[in-house]
C-alpha cells in the first residue's frame, strides 16, 4: 500500500491534481517519515494550492533528509520570496545556479524579480500568477491534459463514428424492408386456400389473411421470431402455393436477432405443444 500511494499520488500531481496529492498522502506520514521525495510532494502541492504554511513545513522537512535536491530548493525559493525574503530567495537561486547553470527555474526567478520593480517584496498576485513557471511540473500537466483532451477526442469521434454507421446501416435495412413489401402482398383473396394437398395445420380463410398481415407487421417492427411463426404457421397450413409463395419471399429476408430487437417470447410448453411453429426460430 505504501508504494501503491507514492505512485498514485506521483500520478495525481503530474496531471495537476494537487488536492488530491494532498488528501492521499497526509494521512500517511508514519509510512514516508524518512521519503524526502514523500514531502516533497506534498510540500509543492500545498505551494499550489496557496497553503504556504503547510508547504513550508513539508519542503523544509524534505530537505533535511535530502539538503541538495533543487528541485526542493526551487520551492523553497518560492516559499522565501512569498515571506517577502527575497534576498533568501535569491541566494537559494544563485545556490542551485552555481551547480546546474542552465536551470532555468532559478533564471526565470531572478528576471521575476527583475521585472517586478520592487524585489525586496514581490505582490502576492505575481506570485500566484508565477508559482507554475518556478517550480517544475507544469510542463507535465499541460502535456499530460492536452493527451487527455486528445483521447476524449479520438473516443467522442469514434463513438459518434459508430452511432452514424449503425444509424446508416439500420436506414438502410429499413429501406430495404419497406422495398419488399410491395411484392409480399396477397392481391387476389379468391386464392388463398389451397382445394387439395397434404397439410398440418387447417385453416379458415380469414386466419390465413390475419397470419400473413402479422407476418408482414412483424417483419416490419424488426420481430423477425414472430414474423417467422407466422411464415411457419403459413407453410404447415392449407393456404395456396401463391400465399406461400408471398410468405417465402419475406423469409428469405429474415435475420438472426441480435441485442437491440431480440425478445424472448417462446416458451418451452409453446414448442413442446406445436414444434413446426418454431422452425428456423431463435431462443436465448
Amino acid at each position: 500500500m505504501k508504494n501503491n500511494n507514492l505512485k498514485k499520488a506521483k500520478r495525481y500531481y503530474k496531471y495537476g491534481y494537487y488536492s488530491k496529492v494532498i488528501r492521499l498522502l497526509e494521512p500517511d506520514v508514519f509510512n514516508y517519515r524518512e521519503d524526502d521525495r514523500y514531502y516533497y510532494l506534498l510540500g509543492t502541492s500545498c505551494l499550489f494550492t496557496g497553503d504556504y504554511s503547510g508547504a513550508n513545513s513539508y519542503i523544509r522537512r524534505s530537505l533535511q533528509i535530502n539538503p541538495v535536491n533543487s528541485e526542493t530548493l526551487l520551492a523553497l525559493a518560492v516559499i522565501q520570496l512569498k515571506r517577502s525574503n527575497s534576498k533568501e530567495a535569491i541566494r537559494i537561486w544563485l545556490e542551485i545556479l552555481d551547480k546546474h547553470p542552465d536551470n532555468r527555474y532559478s533564471k526565470k526567478g531572478l528576471n521575476l524579480l527583475k521585472k517586478s520593480g520592487v524585489p525586496e517584496s514581490v505582490s502576492d498576485q505575481l506570485i500566484k500568477n508565477s508559482i507554475k513557471s518556478l517550480i517544475p511540473g507544469r510542463c507535465s500537466v499541460i502535456f499530460y491534459r492536452f493527451l487527455r483532451m486528445i483521447l476524449l477526442l479520438i473516443i467522442a469521434s469514434a463513438i459518434s463514428a459508430g452511432i452514424y454507421f449503425s444509424s446508416l446501416k439500420i436506414i438502410s435495412y429499413i429501406k430495404e424492408k419497406n422495398n419488399i413489401l410491395p411484392d409480399v402482398m396477397i392481391s387476389n383473396y379468391s386464392d388463398i386456400i389451397s382445394p387439395d394437398g397434404s397439410y398440418e395445420l387447417e385453416l379458415t380463410e380469414k386466419e390465413i389473411i390475419k397470419s400473413f398481415e402479422r407476418a408482414r407487421e412483424n417483419f416490419v417492427d424488426n420481430k423477425d421470431n414472430n414474423a417467422q411463426i407466422e411464415i411457419n404457421r403459413i407453410l404447415n397450413s392449407n393456404a395456396s402455393e401463391n400465399v406461400k409463395e408471398k410468405v417465402r419471399i419475406l423469409e428469405s429476408y429474415l435475420k438472426k436477432p441480435d441485442f437491440r430487437y431480440f425478445k424472448n417470447t417462446i416458451s418451452y410448453r409453446e414448442v413442446i405443444e406445436k414444434p413446426i411453429l418454431f422452425n428456423n426460430c431463435y431462443k436465448y
